[in-house]
């Protein structure tokens, strides 16, 4: 696999971005139910709502197995629980809270 740039990682991800924004803005019921095939082949009845809590739920998964990654080659943990987030996000000077 090649390696892409910062720079492109930055564009992938708004693109993606957009794309979610749009298709949620095109969805007048979050909780309306799909059928999905499961990693094993089998189907899965969900809402959408259940959908985007997983993709949610999932990166968090890939932000613990980068934090430990990076733990193993010596690099110091960063805080990742959204309250702190938060917290950190209505304490700086250009927050309008």
């Amino acid at each position: 696999m090649d390696s892409i740039s910062l720079a492109e990682l930055e564009t992938l991800y708004e693109e993606l971005t957009t794309r979610y924004q749009a298709f949620l803005h095109e969805q007048d019921d979050l909780e309306h139910t799909v059928v999905v095939e499961t990693p094993l082949g089998e189907p899965l009845t969900t809402s959408l709502s259940g959908i985007l809590f997983h993709v949610v739920n999932h990166g968090t998964y890939h932000r613990g197995n980068i934090t430990a990654m990076l733990r193993q080659l010596g690099h110091a943990s960063v805080m990742q629980d959204y309250v702190l987030y938060m917290y950190d996000e209505n304490e700086t000077p250009s927050s309008t809270s």
